[in-house]
């Protein structure tokens, strides 16, 4: 199986990776196969950086996809916009606090 590292992370990451169990909960059949045809249809045509790897952007929009695919009526349940926030806000402050070494005025900046 072909494996990528995850940013600087030190990790490495399959990059077929469903994950539909974290759109909000288990995803019956239905709805996974509704993800899984999607991302197939926009993989094509979705933009890429120039070493092939998918764009911060990109990488977004696939996480909010689940959100509205797997929502009453297409749209996503309540609290996704802090959802998101805190998804992002999180691990934004932890990865600029080690890599400042614990500096929170350069961390600021």
């Amino acid at each position: 199986m072909d494996y990528r590292p995850l940013g600087h992370s030190g990790l490495k990451i399959s990059p077929l990776c469903l994950g539909t169990m974290m759109f909000g909960g288990a995803a019956d059949e239905a709805v996974s196969a509704r993800i899984v045809d999607r991302e197939i249809q926009e993989h094509a045509a979705a933009p890429v950086q120039s070493e092939g790897a998918p764009t911060f952007e990109m990488l977004v929009e696939r996480g909010l996809s689940g959100e509205f695919v797997g929502g009453p009526e297409g749209l996503p349940r309540p609290g996704l916009y802090d959802r998101v926030l805190e998804q992002v806000e999180r691990p934004l402050i932890t990865m600029t606090l080690a890599a400042t070494r614990g500096n929170q005025v350069r961390a600021a900046e």
